[in-house]
Order: C-alpha cells, then sequence, then structure tokens
C-alpha cells in the first residue's frame, strides 16, 4: 500500500470504513486484482481509476490526488511515501521498461568499448542474459 505524505497507516485495519480516495490502476491489471481481493476487508467508500503505470499511482498521490493506492516498492520509495506491504508477488523484469533499458545499456557497443577500454576487462561480443 502506497500512502499519501501524513497518512498514517500500518495494516488494512487502518485504512478500513474510512473515507479515503483510493487510487486503482484499470481492470485487468495485478494491482486491480490485488484491490478487489482486499476490498471486502476494507470497505472503501471511494475509488478513482488512473490510467497509466505503477509510477502514475505513486506519482497521484505524491502529488495529492488521492490518499492510498496500490503499487510497487519502488515508486513508493522514489517519490517519498508511506507504505506496507499487503502482497508479495514474484515480477517479471523481462517485460518491465526500465529494466529493458538496463538490458540494452548493459549490451550496448558503447558500453563494451568502454569495458575493453579498462585494463584487465574483456567484453564478448555476445552478452547472454541468464534465467534466474
Amino acid at each position: 500500500m502506497a500512502l499519501r505524505e501524513g497518512l498514517e497507516a500500518k495494516s488494512l485495519q487502518h485504512l478500513k470504513n474510512s473515507f479515503l480516495l483510493w487510487l486503482l490502476r484499470e481492470k485487468g491489471t495485478g494491482v486491480r486484482k490485488v484491490f478487489e481481493e482486499i476490498k471486502e476487508d476494507i470497505k472503501p467508500t471511494q475509488w478513482k481509476e488512473v490510467s497509466g503505470s505503477h509510477r502514475d499511482i505513486a506519482f497521484s498521490l505524491k502529488n495529492g490526488f488521492g490518499d492510498v493506492g496500490i503499487t510497487t516498492r519502488l515508486f513508493v520509495v522514489k517519490y517519498g511515501l508511506g507504505f506496507f506491504s499487503v502482497k508479495r508477488e514474484d515480477y517479471e523484469l523481462e517485460e518491465d521498461r526500465y529494466f529493458q533499458k538496463v538490458i540494452n545499456a548493459l549490451t550496448s557497443k558503447v558500453y563494451r568499448k568502454y569495458l575493453e577500454n579498462l585494463p584487465g576487462y574483456y567484453a564478448s561480443k555476445s552478452l547472454k542474459i541468464a534465467n534466474l
């Protein structure tokens, strides 16, 4: 759970039956599924759908457009929001655009050239990604 600045909560019980504005992602997203799972427990009275990504939820909370949202901890930390965990999910990094940018940078010719200029480093022509 991502919480706007000044909102204190340590569990879902602290958010139950409150008049907080929940910011949600669109139907079909993992975040929306989590909300649907906890909805009966918290009995929210108002929510608003935010189109976009996890980042957009955190950005909206940071700018006061809502009180609570479900997003990844990465963006909660980035925007300095309050946080507590309600569910842990595996995250497919291969499909994440930020992760793809890192992979593209690490496998670029420019990066290999920089590595080859360092004493003792050899950058092969084909860097491989290992599945963990």
